[in-house]
């Protein structure tokens, strides 16, 4: 498993280092509603948290770039005035392929 993060973080050094000039970083933020249901929870309540981060989109080629993500993102539930307040680091890879300027399709992990 750490070989096969190392060849992923060189990977996408070595990527970098190659595309510099065309490299875009951002920001990302939104909102985060979260409960949970089951045969044993009565009542639950909706629990509002955050999410934010950063961004980058490397371009492969013309119409395809590679996006990695890095998002703190807020999650939990609440039953019976008891909340559970979780906190997520989720680190998306995303392949992101334009089909015409202004409109892309992203998948990945």
């Amino acid at each position: 498993m750490e070989k096969i993060l190392l060849a992923a973080v060189v990977t996408v050094f070595g990527l970098l280092n190659g595309n510099a000039q065309a490299i875009k970083l951002g920001v990302k933020a939104g909102l985060n509603f979260a409960s949970v249901s089951g045969n044993y929870t009565a009542n639950p309540e909706t629990v509002t948290g955050l999410h934010y981060g950063v961004m980058a989109e490397i371009p492969l080629t013309e119409k395809f770039s590679f996006q990695p993500e890095a998002l703190f993102s807020g999650q939990g539930f609440s039953l019976s005035s008891n909340t559970v307040a979780l906190s997520y680091l989720n680190i998306p890879l995303m392949g992101k392929y334009y089909v015409t300027k202004g409109l892309s399709l992203e998948a990945g992990p």
